[in-house]
């Protein structure tokens, strides 16, 4: 009989921990340098302003976040070629990444990715659209 936890069991998590890790690290410096120039750069400073007022903050953080999802996929690829990428090591990929997003928040650095639903959409949006010729 099948038994679906089995599948679940079977998971590189480790490697797609150390690889969610790697992404919200890459995120992370990638933020505090766009924080570094929000401080010094006074054009960035409008534009960002501009780009994170109401309507256009929500599409941000879904692209951030699907950036975030990219990365990591990109990350899975290049340094991680011994794993056969499924959809399901995709979705797997999806709570790894939110784990390291919610251990971040404990962390006190600004970040302009939290854990909620439109982070989740962005993350989730990011990881199967870099990855879609992994849909099997």
């Amino acid at each position: 009989m099948y038994n679906p936890l089995q599948q679940l069991k079977r998971l590189p998590w480790l490697t797609l921990l150390q690889v969610a890790a790697l992404a919200v690290v890459a995120i992370t410096l990638l933020e505090g340098l766009l924080l570094l120039g929000y401080g010094s750069v006074p054009l960035l400073q409008r534009m960002l302003q501009l780009l994170f007022s109401p309507p256009l903050d929500i599409l941000m953080v879904v692209l951030v976040s699907g950036a975030l999802g990219a990365i990591a996929v990109f990350f899975l690829e290049q340094l991680k070629r011994d794993i056969y990428i499924t959809t399901g090591v995709l979705w797997a990929l999806v709570p790894c990444l939110i784990l390291w997003i919610l251990l971040r928040g404990f962390l006190p650095i600004p970040a302009l990715i939290s854990p909620n639903q439109t982070s989740l959409i962005g993350i989730v949006l990011g990881i199967f659209m870099y990855g879609r010729k992994y849909w099997r």
